[in-house]
């Protein structure tokens, strides 16, 4: 490897992902759970989804997975959901629950005291307002569609309570990683080939 120079970010599939993320979430998410690795772990496991979805849809290159260093173009969690989002690759509503999610990530990661559910700022950006651009909101119900065709609802299962944050917070994750990984699942049909069998 010539100096200087990153190896590629192991990227995993979408069921990888989500069998990983299901065993370690169900063991920081007990009834003792602490907040900030609950909030940090649970949004790395969702970038990862993003990530994966993004990397699948791209060509097969090394370059690729440069993208994803912490510094490089595709490091951040909020630019893999915008471009995601620019690529028609996620709908709006889950766009819109990334950037929540990516803001209640850094208000923790950021935050100069811990900080917990009950803590103004991350009820504000969990329960806050109708608007899902200000808040964490989840579109149960709302029938997502894959450019293949094929689509999913998600009902509401009533295991959450949407009047508390932590129960609310919990809900919006889980609903992120099946809605990732249905919509990564489906990416994967829709590869990019190169266009210039040279660079292969």
């Amino acid at each position: 490897m010539a100096k200087g120079k990153r190896g590629p970010v192991k990227i995993m599939t979408p069921q990888e992902i989500q069998d990983k993320s299901l065993g370690i979430l169900s063991q920081v998410w007990g009834e003792n759970s602490q907040t900030i690795p609950m909030i940090i772990l649970s949004g790395a496991f969702v970038d990862k989804q993003v990530e994966s979805l993004l990397s699948h849809f791209m060509i097969d290159s090394e370059s690729v997975s440069q993208l994803f260093h912490i510094n490089a173009l595709l490091g951040s969690s909020r630019a893999k959901s915008e471009v995601a989002y620019a690529l028609g690759l996620i709908p709006k509503p889950v766009a819109q629950m990334l950037w929540v999610l990516g803001e209640i990530r850094n208000t923790v990661a950021h935050s100069h005291s811990p900080l917990t559910f009950e803590s103004d700022e991350l009820k504000s950006l969990i329960l806050g307002s109708d608007n899902p651009a200000e808040c964490l909101t989840i579109p149960w119900g709302y029938k997502i569609h894959s450019a293949s065709g094929a689509a999913m609802v998600m009902g509401d299962t009533g295991l959450h309570d949407d009047k508390d944050p932590k129960e609310k917070f919990q809900g919006a994750v889980l609903y992120l990683l099946n809605a990732l990984m249905f919509l990564g699942g489906q990416t994967q049909r829709e590869k990019r080939r190169s266009r210039f069998p040279s660079d292969g």
